[in-house]
């Protein structure tokens, strides 16, 4: 009987234990996601997304599930999707970003080191505990640039370094280690150039009227036209006669 009792114990005292570390962890999240929500009020933040300080946003954006942002700039109206991690980028307005995407999450030197492991380039890589140098000898994290409109496909990974022009496409699982050039659809690892979203000469008109820097009265006023390319191109037509 003393046996049972003292098992029971054991068990309601595990119990209670995992309670309040659950409610410790849940507080703790409650706690950081009013912090960002006073600092980025119109910024929609989901209870457990990780936000340091030297994040940026546009306005209007938002922040899902189990998110991981570090020393990233994000444009207005742009969103990332859960479980992404996003380090040490620059990234557009109006972006689509897909689940368990992965943005610039550090490099290791491939040519001239001798070893890959960070103690003999880095005093500042959490992934050993020591370092034989005395300042860092390699760029660990070159900044990824994201345009505008780029839609990023699930669990695609863009390496670090790697510019992606506006209205590009990523398709999901692509691994992008080269540049991605402006409306181009790539796909593969490692990704390689699918086709082109649109002619070149519908690209330079888009590119020269950057819609995603227009006013947002003026963007939904004219949504319909962003459905037909034919009618898109009028509107830029109509509008360049009318501020001329």
């Amino acid at each position: 009987m003393i046996i049972i009792v003292k098992t029971c114990c054991q068990k309601i005292f595990l119990f209670l234990k995992i309670v309040r570390y659950v409610w410790k962890d849940y507080n703790s999240k409650i706690i950081n996601l009013n912090r960002l929500k006073k600092v980025f009020p119109e910024v929609i933040f989901s209870v457990d997304a990780q936000v340091d300080s030297r994040c940026v946003f546009g306005g209007n954006n938002v922040i899902h599930q189990g998110v991981k942002l570090s020393d990233t700039k994000i444009g207005r109206f742009s969103y990332i999707a859960s479980g992404s991690e996003v380090n040490g980028a620059v990234i557009g307005s109006f972006c689509s970003i897909g689940p368990q995407t992965l943005i610039g999450l550090g490099t290791h030197p491939s040519k001239s080191f001798v070893s890959t492991y960070p103690a003999f380039f880095s005093q500042d890589n959490s992934g050993c505990r020591v370092s034989f140098i005395e300042k860092n000898l390699f760029e660990e994290y070159p900044p990824v640039e994201i345009g505008n409109d780029v839609w990023i496909g699930a669990r695609a990974m863009i390496l670090d370094g790697i510019k992606v022009g506006d209205g590009a496409i990523i398709a999901a699982g692509a691994v992008v280690n080269k540049n991605v050039e402006p409306y181009s659809i790539v796909g593969g690892i490692p990704a390689k150039l699918i086709r082109k979203r649109f002619a070149d000469e519908v690209i330079d008109s888009l590119l020269q009227f950057q819609w995603w820097n227009k006013e947002i009265s003026r963007i939904k006023r004219n949504a319909d036209n962003f459905r037909d390319e034919k009618g898109f191109l009028h509107l830029i037509e109509r509008q360049k006669n009318e501020s001329q």
